[in-house]
């Protein structure tokens, strides 16, 4: 090096410095953005990595394309994030245009429709209240008129003052919306034991070939709604996933610690405006010739005991009576002991399982005079109904891999082949 090209001490030593603090600072800088941006960038991979699951498991599809979709592929949809049946069910009855059509909430869902000689859409889980059974049925009949219509009832609808479970059900949006809360849903699912970390993991890889069925709780649990509309409880049947309503301890909790605004709360009249509501749907669709059939869908035994024994219960006693004079054949099987089923039948307190529902199917075909009735394949009925007695699912409806049923409510039933 030149003489020429040496900076005099008086001029380098400052230079120097300013070099050095400038290097310090950026290099300061840097662990400060690595610091910043290293929670993002891991926040970032995370919902990214959530997001990809719910997009391979198609909880990203949307009811009214699951509903065609499912004609396609003819497997379960059981979504875990987005709760539209409404939608979906309005869809599947637009696609088949049946000849009968079950409408009612969750407790319509077991009548499964492989018994039918006729086609049949099973809306069961599209009305929450009588307003949306009322609003589903009139869509229904605009797309296509059936020959029969078998609307289950219950009592809750009734209530004046009934003001929770309302919503949920009622739009047509096929639209999947995906927050940030709904992204962090399946870290819930794991925990909640809704499923299992296991089959997180396997929807996360690339490398593994899904289960059939769109959605989550389809994938991986075998729950969902086949091609009818009748819901399969799955993985809660064969003791997969965890009950929360055991000896139907949670059901008779919520009947007795039921608030005025409860839809539990049975010490109320029933309303007169509903009732009135269901007289003018009756006669709105008789007059297009349309046959309605009304039906209260049974309860387990010791909540039905329950509810006798409450001497201020008036709601459940009075409703029953009033429903005598809607002017559609009723069929009130409250009982199921009276229809020769038992608790060991049953999926909890309020919902019977598909052997209950099919004593139900043979109990209308035997009063006979309905084109519901006339319907119903009896040899078949009656012959899932001796090899499942005692159960609460069809065995026959399911893979042979399925696992079998267990005594899930602990009630001490024999569920022996």
């Amino acid at each position: 090096m030149t003489q020429e090209n040496v900076l005099p001490d008086h001029v380098s030593d400052p230079v120097r410095r300013l070099a050095r603090t400038v290097s310090v600072g950026r290099r300061r800088t840097a662990r400060y953005l690595a610091i910043f941006l290293a929670p993002i960038l891991i926040a970032a991979l995370i919902l990214a990595t959530l997001y990809a699951f719910l997009l391979r498991v198609e909880e990203t599809t949307g009811p009214i394309s699951a509903a065609r979709l499912q004609d396609e592929t003819g497997t379960l949809y059981g979504p875990a994030l987005v709760y539209r049946p409404f939608a979906y069910k309005l869809e599947r009855y637009r696609l088949k245009s049946p000849d009968i059509l079950l409408v009612g909430s969750s407790r319509v869902m077991p009548f499964a429709g492989e018994v039918f000689s006729g086609s049949v859409i099973n809306a069961g889980g599209a009305a929450n209240t009588l307003d949306q059974a009322v609003t589903f049925t009139r869509a229904a009949v605009a797309i296509h008129k059936p020959t029969s219509i078998l609307l289950g009832l219950d009592f809750w609808w009734f209530n004046p003052n009934r003001d929770d479970e309302i919503d949920a059900t009622g739009t047509l949006s096929d639209e999947v919306e995906i927050s940030l809360t709904q992204l962090m849903t399946p870290v819930q699912w794991v925990a909640d034991d809704a499923i299992h970390l296991s089959s997180f993991l396997e929807g996360l890889s690339p490398f593994h070939d899904l289960p059939h069925g769109i959605g989550a709780f389809a994938k991986f649990g075998g729950r969902g709604w086949d091609v009818y509309g009748r819901y399969d409880y799955g993985t809660l049947i064969d003791g997969g996933m965890k009950n929360d309503d055991k000896q139907f301890k949670r059901t008779l909790k919520r009947l007795q610690s039921a608030k005025k605004s409860s839809k539990m709360n049975v010490h109320v009249a029933p309303s007169a405006q509903s009732l009135q509501q269901l007289r003018d749907l009756v006669r709105e669709l008789e007059a297009q010739s349309i046959e309605v059939i009304l039906l209260v869908p049974p309860l387990a035994g010791p909540v039905q005991a329950a509810m006798d024994q409450d001497s201020e219960n008036r709601l459940v006693p009075l409703w029953r009576d009033a429903l005598g004079s809607i002017g559609a054949r009723l069929f009130d099987f409250s009982d199921a002991g009276a229809l020769g089923s038992s608790d060991c039948e049953f999926v909890d307190g309020f919902h019977g399982g598909e052997v209950t529902y099919l004593r139900i199917l043979d109990a209308i075909g035997t009063f006979g005079g309905t084109a519901l009735g006339q319907a119903i394949d009896r040899d078949m009925v009656t012959g899932l109904i001796a090899s499942n007695a005692g159960h609460a699912r069809l065995r026959e409806l399911r893979p042979g891999d399925v696992p079998p049923e267990i005594d899930f409510l602990d009630l001490g039933c024999d569920k022996g082949l």
